[in-house]
Parts: structure tokens; sequence; C-alpha cells
């Protein structure tokens, strides 16, 4: 199953408008569609969309960018010398 990102947070900087965020992250508006009906933006393209709106994923999605599971609200300590 892959995991997915709230594709609301992108939409909230784009009118509500799944049309403007397909020009601007250059995808086709069915794209944006598709990942709306399936609960987000898949991990594998979640970088990638992240950067053409002028941000990092975690900035986005924070610490669940990382953390795989981490559900809204959680933190995560992460270390250096685990």
């Amino acid at each position: 199953m892959t995991r997915r990102y709230d594709i609301d947070l992108l939409l909230i900087r784009f009118d509500n408008d799944p049309e403007v965020l397909a020009q601007h992250i250059g995808v086709t508006a069915r794209t944006v569609n598709r990942w709306i009906e399936a609960g987000g933006v898949p991990e594998d393209e979640s970088d990638r969309v992240a950067v053409r709106c002028g941000t990092h994923p975690i900035t986005l999605w924070g610490q669940a960018w990382i953390e795989p599971g981490l559900a809204a609200g959680e933190s995560v300590q992460l270390s250096l010398f685990e």
C-alpha cells in the first residue's frame, strides 16, 4: 500500500482548484483528481510536488514525512546516536 500525504494542504495554496495546482506542479488535472480520490499525494511524488510548490516536504507534512506511520499531532525524537 502506498503511503500518501494530505493533498488539501496543497489545494489551499492554489484556491482549492485542482487544475491550478496541476499546472503549477507539472501534472494533469486528472492526476490531481486521482490523488484526491486515493487519499493524497503518493509518497514517491511527495518530494517533487513540494519542491515545485516552492517548499520542502517537511514544511508541508511535518514529521509524518520523516517517520512512517506517524499519526498527526504526534512528535518523534530523532537521534544521531541510535
